[in-house]
């Protein structure tokens, strides 16, 4: 059972490494990348060809080349027209998202695989997450070791309508069946491009089930309210602020 990652990036070239390298630790290895720089000035290719090196040949690199005034013309960024075609030209049964400032946790991808494998009717789920602040942590490492400072993010093992009540990083979706039923994206991305994805979800296959399993660290820091730094090479001490 193959899982695609789809992850999102624009300029965080420190935090984005935990992303990457919590996909290299897992012990999981029948995984896709498909790696969206969303026209960043500082590019994400070069840090996943660093860490990802001995498996470039599960990853596809996608690159809106779009600069702020062009995403303001447009009326937003594109990159999930480029989630799209990721899916599309797919063969993984399961998708998630990652986006840079989060982490996948350690063997989620061997659970998720296992969970889908014994629940066959299951099309999308959710599940935990564990909340950090991603610029108070220096490696993934230190990242594992934090465990006893974090915290679920979502106290819910019920049945939901996952609209506006998790975060992208929470639910995974049966690939095929996304593909098949034609659910999409907004190709132009709004601040909601997860939760009309998950509208979609909901009307074609009612509400998402709890899976039970921890599935990502969570970022949780000031740049989520859309206060990306000036400069993104800043020190800890200087990012060490959190929402």
């Amino acid at each position: 059972m193959k899982i695609l990652i789809l992850m999102a990036y624009y300029n965080r070239p420190q935090i984005v490494r935990n992303a990457i390298e919590s996909i290299k630790n897992q012990e999981y290895k029948n995984w896709e990348l498909a790696f969206v720089d969303d026209g960043s000035d500082f590019p994400g290719k070069p840090i996943v060809e660093e860490i990802l090196n001995e498996d470039l040949d599960k990853v596809r690199f996608f690159n809106t080349n779009h600069t702020r005034q062009q995403k303001e013309a447009n009326g937003g960024s594109m990159f999930g027209s480029y989630w799209n075609k990721a899916m599309n030209e797919s063969n993984a049964d399961i998708a998630i998202m990652l986006c840079d400032d989060d982490a996948l946790y350690p063997n989620s991808l061997q659970l998720l695989k296992e969970y889908y494998e014994t629940n066959k009717d299951v099309l999308y789920s959710y599940g935990h997450v564990s909340v950090f602040n991603p610029y108070i942590v220096e490696n993934f490492n230190s990242l594992l070791n934090s465990d006893k400072n974090t915290e679920s993010f979502l106290n819910k093992t019920t049945t939901i309508r996952p609209v506006q009540k998790v975060d992208a990083s929470q639910v995974s979706w049966r690939l095929p069946n996304v593909v098949k039923d034609k659910l999409t994206f907004p190709e132009i991305r709004t601040i909601s491009l997860d939760a009309i994805f998950y509208e979609k979800l909901y009307n074609a296959y009612g509400g998402c089930v709890f899976n039970g399993i921890i599935v990502q660290y969570k970022g949780i820091h000031a740049d989520q309210l859309g206060m990306r730094w000036t400069n993104p090479y800043e020190t800890k001490e200087m990012h060490d602020r959190t929402i």
